[in-house]
């Protein structure tokens, strides 16, 4: 144990960093446990960068030994506790890392509302997000025929607001504003163009509606599952530790609350972090999305990051009911199937917690322009390859770095035509899907070339140890976690019961015996769709299998989930053959195998969430009254903060982002401004002595030597 800290208060968090190497195996060890008291479990994670380990035992294979572990102090009493770290190393055998005692002192928290309602606000906010994104959606979907309409419509609504936002920045309009304009054009053209229409839209009854019912149903589960551990923690938590959330969140709260013109006397942390994303990087349709979601609720980022996260996994779950749809007949009666597994994939779930924004939004786009390319090529409508060109146009704004996958699913689809001119017309679609691309979405293309010839010209990925520095994610997850049978977790394999370890090769031997009987009685072009589908995601794994790169491997799988959800499922349809056909050993089989997934996928949801909710954020609520300290101090005030262990620092910064905080070892960043330490009471208990201002947790202490007034 190097380091333990954190704020030893009742509600409080102890947050512990060390270093476990296996002397007979590679690091990290096998498991890292932290428990409270001798009895009360906490949230590790282990495979942190030690490179002071890897030269003291000269073993590069130690280099990624460090661990944290983070212990909730929620409904912990006052007085002495202990905090004991054991490894567990790859042949079973359990090592006490040492243990420290700690003194939790009880204090007053500020009254907070009730968990559910703040999980209600979030779910009632997402539904408002998606209906308005289903709104501006409906005429694209309905004039290129894409169904169901109510899945494709909120898809197409997100790359609408992306293309919309994406032009508005360049022309120096708010998002929000950019939103509004595109709704009223929305409007009205749907006035004219959609009000014929309305006569032959799809009864509830029908089995197309039943399917789309049962889909949106699927995406309610995902939010309500996913929703708990976000209200657990508390009004506007963000969670991960990660900083993604904090620099997303803060450069939107500069463009909702300055537009494009930074006062010169904000000099603090929103300015900042809007000058160098805007610098650096090259998508920007998550801030875009969070600043106009802020402007529109009246409130901060952080408060609706939680609801675009939601919303970015409902439209997940949608899109993957859109691309079983798109493969007509060929599910039969399973169809909703593949939406109710990705609804309960842990590693969609653990993408929601990690703030991983862009990751969500990217897996929505690539399900919709798959069902986009299947449709395009059965398709003679003359706007067939418009909804192709608004996806690739969204993702430029929105996560360009998956367009390497998309590029070789298109490829693979030449092998579906079944004749030269009609691969010739595929292509010809295509370019022409490019071109309306261009001139959708001009400014981000411009931005994406900036950012890809930046990265050309300084390759950050070059050598297999700059690879492996790169993200949050160490290892290489183990592919069951795409399947759902074991949870998905970043930093190493999640830990198996007894029984799921016995069930789990039994499951894998299933699915492949009836993926195996799919195969043979698949008709030749529907193998062609599995390996349109399954190519690109293949090729991806391998390729970041083979650079050594474990962070670009993680950042695959949440692509991977809905196309081996729809695939899977397409060949369990054939295995158990048609209704009314012999072969009821075959049916039994598939339908057995699909429940055996769905059962085993539970268990893994269960230890993400819970995982999610024991973990302590970064994320502290207590943060939210800086701003009333700031607002004492003044803009022409400098803050020193205390050394918040992680993310919590930039959180800090975040809610004292209109003031500049000055980080240097000594207060001389700023010379001649008023400086002001932000004393955090909890930590010890006691008035700073000299405050002028304090609030419940914390107080402004005037520097000595500083100009004051």
């Amino acid at each position: 144990m190097d380091r333990l800290q954190g704020l030893f208060t009742t509600g409080g968090y102890v947050v512990v960093n060390g270093w476990a190497a296996d002397t007979s195996e590679d690091a990290p060890v096998k498991k890292i446990d932290a428990v409270l008291d001798g009895t009360r479990p906490g949230e590790t994670t282990w495979g942190d960068w030690r490179s002071d380990v890897m030269s003291h035992f000269a073993r590069p294979d130690f280099a990624w030994s460090g661990w944290s572990a983070t212990v909730s102090l929620e409904d912990v009493p006052s007085g002495t506790h202990s905090v004991e770290i054991f490894a567990t190393s790859h042949a079973g055998k359990t090592v006490s890392c040492g243990r420290k005692k700690i003194e939790v002192r009880a204090i007053a928290s500020a009254p907070e509302r009730p968990a559910w309602r703040i999980g209600a606000e979030i779910l009632l906010r997402s539904v408002l997000f998606l209906l308005w994104l289903g709104v501006l959606g409906a005429l694209p979907a309905r004039l290129t025929a894409v169904r169901p309409v109510p899945l494709a419509a909120p898809l197409f609504g997100l790359c609408l607001f992306a293309v919309a936002s994406q032009t508005g920045a360049a022309l120096h309009v708010r998002p929000l504003w950019s939103a509004g304009f595109l709704t009223l054009l929305v409007a009205i053209a749907s006035l004219v163009a959609l009000l014929p229409r309305f006569r032959r839209t799809r009864r509830p009854g029908s089995p197309t509606g039943r399917f789309t019912l049962a889909t949106l149903g699927a995406a309610g589960v995902f939010a309500l599952v996913g929703v708990l551990p976000l209200a657990a923690h508390g009004e506007g938590a963000v969670l991960g530790d990660i900083d993604d959330g904090v620099r997303e969140c803060a450069a939107a709260d500069a463009l909702a609350r300055f537009g494009w013109e930074t006062p010169t006397e904000h000099r603090g942390y929103l300015s900042v972090m809007r000058g160098q994303m805007e610098r650096t990087n090259g998508r920007r349709g998550a801030t875009h999305m969070l600043a106009a979601l802020a402007e529109l609720f009246g409130d901060r980022a952080h408060a609706v990051y939680s609801v675009a996260m939601i919303a970015s996994g409902c439209l997940v779950v949608l899109g993957t009911g859109l691309l079983a749809f798109s493969l007509r007949g060929r599910l039969r009666g399973l169809r909703t199937v593949p939406a109710i597994l990705v609804a309960l994939n842990s590693v969609v779930v653990a993408t929601l917690y990690g703030q991983h924004l862009g990751n969500l939004v990217a897996v929505a786009l690539f399900v919709l322009f798959l069902a986009s390319v299947l449709n395009v090529i059965r398709s003679r409508l003359p706007f067939a390859a418009f909804p192709v060109a608004l996806t690739v146009a969204a993702s430029w704004s929105l996560y360009a770095e998956a367009l390497p996958v998309w590029a070789a699913t298109a490829a693979l689809s030449l092998l579906l035509p079944r004749s030269l001119p009609s691969r010739g017309r595929l292509v010809s679609r295509y370019a022409a899907a490019l071109l309306v691309a261009a001139i959708l979405n001009p400014a981000g293309l411009a931005l994406l070339v900036r950012a890809w010839t930046s990265l050309a010209r300084e390759p950050t990925l070059a050598t297999s140890y700059s690879r492996m520095v790169v993200g949050d994610t160490h290892y290489f997850p183990p592919l069951t976690v795409i399947g759902g049978f074991e949870a998905y977790r970043q930093d190493a394999p999640a830990p198996l019961g007894s029984i799921r370890r016995m069930l789990v090769p039994v499951a894998i031997a299933l699915v492949l015996i009836v993926s195996v009987l799919g195969w043979k009685r698949l008709a030749v072009r529907e193998k062609k769709v599995v390996l349109v589908l399954l190519g690109p995601m293949a090729l991806a794994l391998l390729a970041n299998r083979h650079l050594d790169f474990p962070y670009g491997f993680a950042k695959i799988l949440p692509l991977a989930v809905p196309v081996w959800a729809v695939t899977f499922v397409l060949l369990a349809a054939r295995a158990g053959g048609l209704p009314g056909e012999r072969g009821g050993v075959r049916r039994a089989l598939s339908r057995g195998t699909l429940l055996l997934v769905v059962v085993l996928s539970l268990p893994s949801l269960r230890h993400v969430v819970n995982h999610a909710r024991a973990r302590v954020p970064s994320y502290d609520p207590a943060f939210r009254s800086l701003p009333a300290l700031a607002d004492v101090a003044g803009l022409d005030a400098v803050f020193r903060i205390e050394d918040y262990p992680g993310s919590r620092k930039l959180w800090a910064l975040y809610f004292l982002g209109d003031n500049a905080v000055d980080l240097t070892p000594s207060a001389t960043g700023f010379p001649g401004a008023r400086y002001f330490r932000v004393h955090d009471r909890r930590s010890s208990g006691v008035e700073a002595e000299g405050a002028v201002v304090s609030t419940r947790y914390f107080s402004l202490v005037p520097l000595a030597g500083s100009a004051q007034p």
